[in-house]
């Protein structure tokens, strides 16, 4: 095995539940939970009805794990597909820098295995951990920060999330039981059959649509794929990152660091600094400016009607204005999770969050009013200050003849200072938020304490059982 994948792959068989740190898993636990939930969530839009049907359809037929949220069970392919759409479909997932969103891509095929399977939840957290670091490194290893030409960003040609696809299958491998050699073809298979990184092309594209940046549901089957022709015996590409047309060049990508993959990997862990939690069902772009905007509102008692001019000014030195950030047009929920102004407009009516996206509220006349008198730039000071992750944030709100203004540099559920850390508490106040939308309260309650105690459980066919509307 070459280098690369050799590292990958000494990480992924010999990492033990028992070599992970606490923190390590105390957050492992958190993005679980969290992920849970927006799945749960995102039964109630479209984009997760549908994906549900396709399930059904296209591989409904044996019985071997659940679709949360729902009595149906499919095949290990439905299953992540579907939960895998549900994760990703109100856009209220955990982002993880510099890699941003990773769990949609990498959760919902282990999940599934581990419940078919009958895996303690020990094994579900090492696999899940694994799959968030290995991402998290991914992600930094590929370019995605615009260069400012003249004071715009121009972002880079190639962008997205394809490269997901090895945390994904690494943590499928260990559920389903690979050696290393497997694991090798397993991540080699997985290489030449993931999707194209189209999330540069999906920032810039009106009308929106509901694959997003990449089809969380797609990857998730292809993880899947990938494990299962391993374990049968198919030969992958085991040196698929390597030389001048490794994955790097193929998946289109000007250049990449390897290094950020392997420095330290299995002895230092970073996506448990890089994780950030939403307060809103939204590009997490908003946040900031969300949290300002509300706590205006709140503190000072600003009705909507009152409202004069909105000014919302964002930090853009990572992206850049993107046109589906400016989109006026609210079709549907996809739309609603992009649109700036739509979101701080809702906010200004002070709905809960599982109301952004109901069809009443995406077609309420005062919101759309509202968004006329919102106006959405890059923050006064760009490109001057040295924010990297697109996190500072100001409002300007014009209501009773005055002007409300707060800046923030970071938003809620930042891992920063513990005052914007989302609590535990937090996180399962959010979860039952969700779960309430399909579940009854004692299951909500039994999955939440199961699912906060995961590394005790014995046996995930029982959690993913809480989860569901069968008993």
């Amino acid at each position: 095995m070459p280098n690369i994948t050799e590292a990958l792959v000494n990480f992924t068989t010999e990492t033990r539940f028992e070599d992970l740190p606490g923190d390590v898993i105390h957050e492992t636990k958190r993005v679980l939970l969290d992920s849970v939930g927006c799945a749960l969530g995102g039964l109630s839009i479209d984009k997760g009805k549908i994906a549900v049907q396709a399930a059904k359809q296209l591989a409904g037929s044996p019985n071997d794990a659940s679709i949360l949220g729902t009595g149906e069970r499919v095949s290990y392919f439905g299953a992540a597909f579907a939960n895998g759409e549900l994760i990703q479909a109100l856009d209220y997932d955990p982002i993880i820098f510099p890699a941003i969103h990773i769990t949609p891509f990498v959760l919902a095929a282990p999940l599934a295995l581990a419940e078919g399977l009958h895996r303690s939840g020990k094994e579900l957290v090492r696999a899940a951990a694994i799959a968030l670091e290995m991402s998290a490194r991914f992600g930094k290893a590929f370019p995605k920060k615009g260069q400012v030409v003249d004071g715009t960003v121009v972002p880079p040609p190639v962008r997205g999330y394809s490269w997901t696809i090895f945390g994904g299958t690494a943590a499928s491998g260990i559920l389903l039981g690979l050696n290393a050699e497997r694991m090798a073809h397993a991540l080699g298979i997985a290489g030449v059959i993931a999707p194209v990184s189209a999330r540069q092309k999906f920032m810039t594209t009106i009308p929106i649509h509901m694959s997003k940046h990449l089809m969380a549901g797609w990857i998730c089957g292809a993880e899947i794929t990938a494990v299962h022709l391993s374990h049968m015996g198919y030969g992958g590409d085991t040196q698929v990152f390597d030389g001048d047309y490794g994955f790097w060049r193929f998946s289109g990508y000007p250049h990449w660091e390897p290094a950020a993959i392997t420095d330290d990997l299995g002895e230092s862990w970073q996506f448990v600094s890089g994780t950030h939690y939403k307060l809103y069902p939204c590009c997490g772009v908003f946040r900031t400016a969300l949290d300002c905007s509300t706590h205006l509102i709140t503190e000072k008692e600003i009705e909507p009607n009152e409202i004069e001019k909105i000014n919302v000014f964002l930090d853009l030195e990572t992206f850049g204005v993107q046109s589906v950030w400016e989109n006026p047009r609210i079709e549907g929920a996809i739309d609603a999770q992009f649109s700036a102004a739509y979101n701080v407009a809702v906010a200004a009516h002070r709905l809960r969050p599982m109301d952004w996206q109901t069809p009443e509220t995406l077609r309420n006349p005062a919101i759309l009013g509202l968004m006329k008198k919102i106006i959405v730039a890059p923050h006064p000071d760009f490109p001057k200050h040295e924010a990297t992750k697109g996190d500072r944030g100001k409002v300007e709100i014009y209501a009773r003849g005055e002007v409300f203004t707060e800046e923030r540099v970071a938003p809620k559920g930042s891992p920063g200072p513990e005052a914007l850390r989302m609590t535990d508490d937090e996180l399962a106040g959010k979860f039952r938020d969700q779960a309430s939308m399909v579940l009854p309260a004692e299951k909500t309650d039994s999955a939440l304490n199961k699912l906060l105690t995961l590394e005790t459980q014995k046996d995930m066919f029982e959690v993913v059982k809480e989860l569901t509307q069968t008993e």
